[in-house]
């Protein structure tokens, strides 16, 4: 029998698209091209764009319409200003939370998003006297930040009131599902996506993407990835510009060893978003596994290009370059992914140590003893510091290559 072909990760062209602007403002257009800078620059949006938005009730409509097409970005600057001025805009609120946790799974370093839909929610939750509309949306935020227990109180009471709350239903499903009750997760899923069907048909709100994505996350929890697959599908249909959803497709095909489902995954996020480190990360990690070295080390490059301070895209590259024999450059990987972690402040225990290690190794072999000897003494360091379990030890003469020869 023949053995089943395997599919490249090589990139293919990705198609080329143009966009009318149509009869757009002028000040939307400038806001845009503004947000695109501001991306590009890590600079604060909210902040700088402030004073160029327009003002009064246009706003909220604004935001819904980037929300709309998926522009998490632009939905977060222009329902923030609306919420400046009005912070109990429910509706407004509900998008800005959506769109700061979405973003928060798009790509690296966006935890923070997380954070802020949960100081949203809490703010607005303070000045709330009345009504579940808020607590649900916090509930929604407390899961997010991984505080199912609390998520899961706060939208069984907001339920007890309001049976056919959504968001409700979605935080009590996917809080039950983090703390392993899948049966009950899932029927929660099942009414939230129903409800979310129903009000959509009446034109009251659109959680149908929300509820798939639950339904989906309930489904892999309970290890049924097929079924997942398809779920995430229909989100996908009705909004495919959401690079979270990508991603969880692409963890659901691993899980029944579909890589190239995965790689087309990460390539369809990469084609949204361009700058996508994170996608080119897990293109990295694909390509590694089925041997192909060459694609691997341009993806793991192609990914610390666009984010010079994440640690561990220095280390998929430095280990990248340890198994392609280029020890020089994984020497300076390691170093990268080293000198990252402490001065972002990574607790000693949670360190990736391999990067100290590796980094050592990969000195040793090419005969750089400052080089081995610098990553060894800050290795013991740590190690004494906070007793980590790990285990790197020379003879008291030390390595090797550092030994003066005796005559």
């Amino acid at each position: 029998m023949l053995a089943p072909r395997r599919r490249s990760l090589v990139r293919p062209p990705l198609p080329r698209r143009t966009r009318r602007l149509g009869c757009w403002p002028a000040w939307a257009i400038l806001m845009m091209g503004l947000l695109a800078l501001l991306n590009r620059l890590n600079l604060s949006w909210e902040a700088l764009l402030a004073p160029l938005l327009p003002q009064s009730s246009d706003l909220a409509a604004l935001a819904q319409a980037a929300y709309g097409r998926a522009d998490l970005d632009a939905t977060i600057v222009l329902g923030q200003a609306r919420l400046r001025s009005d912070p109990m805009d429910v509706e407004t609120l509900s998008l800005v939370v959506r769109a700061l946790i979405y973003r928060s799974y798009a790509d690296v370093g966006q935890e923070a998003d997380r954070a802020a839909a949960l100081e949203l929610t809490s703010y607005a939750l303070s000045r709330s006297s009345f009504g579940q509309a808020i607590p649900a949306l916090h509930a929604l935020a407390l899961h997010a930040n991984q505080r199912p227990d609390q998520a899961n109180r706060l939208a069984l009471r907001a339920i007890e009131t309001e049976r056919q709350n959504i968001p409700a239903r979605l935080a009590l499903a996917l809080s039950y599902s983090a703390r392993g009750l899948f049966e009950t997760a899932l029927r929660e899923a099942d009414k939230a996506l129903a409800l979310a069907e129903e009000a959509h048909q009446q034109r009251r709100s659109d959680w149908r993407v929300d509820a798939l994505r639950a339904r989906a996350i309930v489904l892999g929890d309970l290890g049924r990835y097929a079924e997942a697959i398809q779920t995430i599908d229909q989100a996908i249909a009705l909004q495919s510009r959401l690079a979270a959803l990508h991603f969880e497709r692409a963890l659901y095909a691993l899980q029944l060893g579909d890589r190239d489902s995965a790689t087309a995954a990460y390539f369809r996020v990469i084609a949204s978003h361009p700058n996508n480190a994170k996608a080119r990360l897990r293109l990295c990690v694909l390509s590694s596994e089925l041997g192909e070295r060459q694609a691997a080390l341009r993806y793991c490059q192609e990914a610390v290009q666009r984010r010079h301070d994440w640690y561990e895209g220095w280390y998929q590259l430095g280990r990248e370059y340890y198994l392609g024999g280029n020890f020089a450059a994984a020497r300076d990987a390691f170093a990268s992914c080293a000198r990252l972690q402490v001065a972002q402040g990574v607790p000693l225990r949670q360190r990736n140590m391999a990067c100290w290690t590796l980094q050592g190794q990969s000195a040793e072999a090419i005969g750089d003893c400052d080089g081995l000897l610098s990553a060894y003494r800050e290795f013991k360091a740590m190690r004494t510091i906070a007793d980590l379990p790990q285990a790197w030890n020379y003879p008291p003469e030390g390595p090797l290559i550092c030994q003066t020869p005796t005559p």
